[in-house]
C-alpha cells in the first residue's frame, strides 16, 4: 500500500475496575474461512495452565521488573499491590483488575502495550483476533476498549483508511526495507498479508507483517474497509 499521512494515538488512563472474561478464541495463522465471532474479551492475565507457554503479560512483567532492578516485593510495595499478586501474574495465573495492571505499568514506567505485546512469528507476522484482545477500559456496556497493539517507533508512522470494492484485489510489490504494516479490519471479511501467506480478517481483527515484501489485499463479495498503519525504520 502506498502510504497516507497520519499518526497513531495512545489510550488515556481509564477509570473503573473492569472484570475480564476468559478467551475462547484460538490463535490462527494463514488464510481461513471461519465466520467472525462475537466479542469475548480475553482475561487481562491471559491465564495459562499446564505446559502452555506463559502469557505475554507474565513474561513482560518479569522482564520489565528485572530491567528496573526491582524484586517482587519491591515492585509490589511501590505499586501498592500484594506480593502474591505479582508472583501469580509472573507465573501466568490470576485475573487482576485493570487498576492493578495500571499500577504495575506506572511503577515500571512503561505503557500497557509494553506489558501485553507478545512475540511475533518467525516471518515477522502476527495475527490478533478481536476476541483475544485484553480489555483495557470498560464502562458498563457503553464503552469498551481493547488493546490490539503497542509499540515504540523511532521512525515515521503513517495511517490510512483503505476501502476495497466487492471482490477487489490489490497487489503491492512491497514498501521500503524495514517497513512494518498493521492492518485492522473495519468491515470485511478480507484476506491480507504476504503473497502465499495471507490471513482472513474479520471485523476488529488485526494483522502485523513486514511490508517490504510483496503482499495483497483481497475483498469478498461485500467489499472491505481497513485501517492501515505503516511504521518506518529510523532515518539514518
Amino acid at each position: 500500500m502506498e502510504p497516507a499521512n497520519g499518526r497513531d494515538t495512545d489510550f488515556d488512563d481509564p477509570h473503573g475496575d473492569p472484570r475480564d472474561h476468559p478467551s475462547k478464541a484460538p490463535r490462527q495463522r494463514n488464510r481461513d474461512g471461519r465466520a467472525g465471532r462475537e466479542m469475548s474479551p480475553r482475561s487481562i492475565a491471559g491465564a495459562i495452565e499446564g505446559d502452555q507457554p506463559l502469557s505475554p503479560l507474565a513474561m513482560n512483567l518479569r522482564q520489565w521488573r528485572e530491567r528496573r532492578g526491582l524484586s517482587v516485593s519491591a515492585l509490589a510495595r511501590e505499586a501498592g499491590v500484594s506480593k502474591s499478586t505479582v508472583s501469580e501474574l509472573e507465573r501466568g495465573h490470576g485475573n487482576p483488575s485493570l487498576d492493578t495492571i495500571w499500577a504495575l505499568a506506572k511503577t515500571l514506567h512503561v505503557s500497557l502495550g509494553a506489558l501485553f505485546v507478545g512475540h511475533t512469528e518467525g516471518d515477522g507476522s502476527e495475527l490478533k483476533r478481536l476476541a483475544d484482545a485484553p480489555v483495557i477500559a470498560h464502562e458498563s456496556t457503553t464503552y469498551v476498549a481493547q488493546l490490539m497493539a503497542g509499540w515504540r517507533s523511532s521512525g515515521e508512522v503513517e495511517l490510512a483508511v483503505v476501502t476495497l470494492a466487492p471482490h477487489a484485489l490489490r497487489h503491492s510489490k512491497g514498501n521500503a526495507a524495514g517497513v512494518i504494516e498493521r492492518v485492522v479490519c473495519v468491515n470485511g471479511p478480507v484476506d491480507v498479508g504476504p503473497v502465499g501467506a495471507t490471513s482472513r480478517l474479520h471485523q476488529g481483527d488485526m494483522l502485523m507483517f513486514p511490508a517490504d515484501q510483496a503482499h495483497v489485499y483481497e475483498a469478498g463479495e461485500n467489499g472491505a474497509r481497513l485501517v492501515v498503519v505503516q511504521q518506518y525504520p529510523a532515518a539514518e
